[in-house]
């Protein structure tokens, strides 16, 4: 049964999903650039009036300073300049007093009155003060290191005063000429930093606009991109995702009904071609089918035939290695009773006879009777394993104490090699097993482990447990067995080639069997300088039902 899908596996949605990704970037890109134009043009307007201002009031101050300052008729709320020598004067005629107002007091009255208006307000700072309430600010004093170090002729900044939002211009003031008659005496000279003086517009209109526009842009482009949005929605659902659907449709059938008749396309465009195309396709598919059919119906009844023809074959084989391995099994039984009457009377003429030459002659007859005897009960437990006639006596083993009986037994035959037989890595494990088998199982390893190893090379034991299950690993540092060899090394009669040494095949298949039998696994590895057998016994023993299988 399918899956169901997902709102965002359909292609519909993904082509949405790009397209409105895409209309976003691109339309905040464009109304981005054009809400810092509009931002740039109104600014500018604001900056334009605060130059205008500028040049008025420095104009005003020019003027003033050129006339000597200007009488003005004292009135009440207008105070004497305390700073100006002869700042009131009398008129003689109308008895009026005149007070003299000077450049900076009438930027600073000039200032205070616009400031009442509501329009702008503008003040003058100076270097060397005079008047403390012409202290410069934060802003003024960063403005007047700029113009002192020559970093800028005028400083513009939009900020927070007084709790309002403002735009500042602040340029500097130089002495003239005719500001030489009150500020000489504080050491100005002619086109020194005087000053500087500062236009300040309230900027409260200008953000207001700003965030009109803003949201202005912003609401046309959701409007635009969500009109552009649903035009495309409507034509591809139209033009595109309905016709692929009915195509789907059509294929769904034709997967479940092969001879459903698929019927050719007239649209002209591309989804007409894929419709055409498939119809063109499942014509194929159905004349292929039928082929294939009558092809399949033909290899069917010929693959029956082979097949009785195999099963006969199979069961001749069953028969033939059913046979062959009684016959070994009887002939190797007849054996071992006429090969041990023999052994012991050779063991017999081996203890009585006294001639030199004749004890030679014995001890070689003696060492290849015991080989027949012991190929001969290979055969027999061979067979037995082949029958699944593996009978175990189970009792309670100590594998560390089993391992150093059977390492004792080949110490003198790894001593002829310089071998050293390593046990440090096994400790006592009491597992439930068939004593004399596990031990014919080490036996065969240990023999072909010192058999293999190069001469002062070493043979290691160890032994790991998990899962329920003890590994005794035999490992040996002769040379590696080539892959194709360690892909049949457990079958019968199959021996080690190129090594100098050739065997009956038979050790590592009873190997493999014995262990089997007590419900384990033999594994091996081999690399350059390391050949492991590895021996996997379950620690609660084995299954007393579990059949021996090859």
């Amino acid at each position: 049964m399918k899956a169901k899908k997902k709102f965002y596996h359909y292609l519909s949605f993904r082509y949405l999903c790009g397209i409105t990704s895409l209309l976003t970037v691109v339309l905040a890109g464009v109304f981005f650039h054009f809400y810092q134009q509009q931002k740039n043009f109104i600014i500018g307007q604001v900056d334009k009036q605060a130059h205008i201002l500028c040049q008025q009031v420095l104009l005003t101050r020019s003027w003033l300073a050129d006339m000597g300052g200007v009488y003005v008729e004292k009135k009440p709320g207008r105070e004497e300049n305390p700073y100006l020598k002869q700042s009131r004067i009398r008129d003689s005629l109308s008895s009026k007093e005149y007070l003299l107002r000077n450049p900076a007091m009438v930027t600073r009255e000039l200032s205070q009155y616009a400031d009442r208006m509501g329009l702008y307000s503008f003040r003058l700072t100076s270097t060397k003060l005079i008047n403390m309430a012409n202290a410069p600010d934060g802003t003024e004093r960063l403005a007047l290191d700029l113009f002192r170090r020559h970093k800028t002729r005028e400083y513009i900044v939009r900020q927070r005063l007084d709790g309002r939002q403002v735009f500042r211009l602040i340029a500097p003031l130089y002495i003239e000429s005719a500001c030489l008659s009150c500020h000489q005496y504080q050491g100005y000279k002619i086109g020194t930093l005087r000053g500087c003086i500062s236009i300040i517009i309230p900027d409260a209109e200008v953000e207001r606009q700003l965030v009109s526009l803003k949201y202005s842009f912003l609401v046309a482009s959701v409007f635009i991109i969500l009109l552009i949005v649903v035009a495309l929605f409507v034509l591809n659902h139209f033009l595109t995702i309905k016709p692929l659907r009915l195509l789907g449709r059509t294929v769904r059938r034709f997967e479940t009904e092969v001879d459903y008749q698929v019927s050719s396309s007239s649209r002209p465009d591309e989804i007409g071609d894929l419709e055409r195309s498939f119809a063109s396709m499942a014509a194929t598919v159905r004349e292929t089918q039928s082929q294939l059919e009558e092809k399949i119906a033909r290899a069917t009844d010929k693959l029956r035939a082979k097949n009785s023809e195999l099963r006969e074959a199979n069961l001749q084989l069953t028969l033939q290695d059913q046979r062959k391995t009684d016959f070994l099994a009887t002939v190797s039984h007849e054996l071992r009773t006429p090969l041990t009457t023999i052994r012991g009377g050779v063991d017999y003429l081996l203890r009585t006879v006294t001639d030199r030459e004749q004890v030679v002659f014995l001890r070689i007859l003696d060492k290849n009777i015991a080989s027949l005897v012991t190929m001969v009960n290979n055969l027999i437990d061979l067979a037995r394993i082949e029958l699944n006639k593996v009978e175990l006596d189970l009792e309670e083993v100590n594998i560390k104490e089993l391992l150093a009986e059977v390492v004792l037994l080949f110490q003198p035959m790894a001593k002829e090699k310089s071998v050293e037989i390593n046990m440090d890595g096994i400790w006592e494990v009491i597992v439930p097993l068939d004593y004399q088998r596990i031990n014919q199982v080490f036996m065969n390893l240990l023999h072909n482990a010192v058999k293999f190893s190069p001469a002062g090379g070493e043979i290691s034991l160890q032994l790991t447990t998990k899962d329920g299950e003890v590994a005794i690993a035999v490992i040996n540092q002769g040379e590696a067995i080539p892959a194709g060899e360690l892909q049949n090394i457990f079958s019968r009669y199959e021996s080690r080639k190129k090594t100098g040494y050739r065997g009956a095949g038979l050790g590592l298949a009873i190997v493999r069997g014995l262990v089997l039998a007590h419900g384990g696994q033999v594994e091996v590895s081999s690399v350059a300088g390391e050949t492991r057998f590895t021996v996997v016994l379950p620690l609660a023993g084995p299954n007393p039902e579990r059949l021996v299988q090859e």
